[in-house]
């Protein structure tokens, strides 16, 4: 292949990795979470007053970002989801395993 006729490669630039532990500051998280509140209630008054189809667009996508705010706010989903698990499984095993009386 010549030079004028190869294809030219993106070089992908380095990607940051993410922190292992999300550490959430609750009070920071709260302010944010009223914020979007308010702009869900506003979308939704103007929902009414004015129906179309580019309200209800932005709305969904203000909706999504309230409910990723308020998960946010719960903590690690990591630990979270380990918690629940275990959980279940106790709650298994104790229907599963009974002791038998005599």
């Amino acid at each position: 292949m010549s030079e004028e006729n190869k294809p030219e490669v993106e070089v992908e630039a380095p990607v940051e990795k993410a922190p292992e532990t999300a550490e959430v500051n609750k009070v920071e998280a709260a302010a944010k979470i009223e914020v979007q509140e308010k702009k869900v209630a506003a979308l939704e008054k103007a929902l009414e007053d004015n129906p179309s189809d580019s309200i209800e667009l932005e709305l969904d996508r203000e909706k999504d970002l309230l409910r990723h705010l308020r998960q946010v706010q719960k903590g690690d989903p990591k630990e979270r989801a380990a918690a629940k698990a275990n959980y279940a499984a106790k709650a298994a095993l104790s229907r599963a395993v009974q002791p038998v009386e005599d």
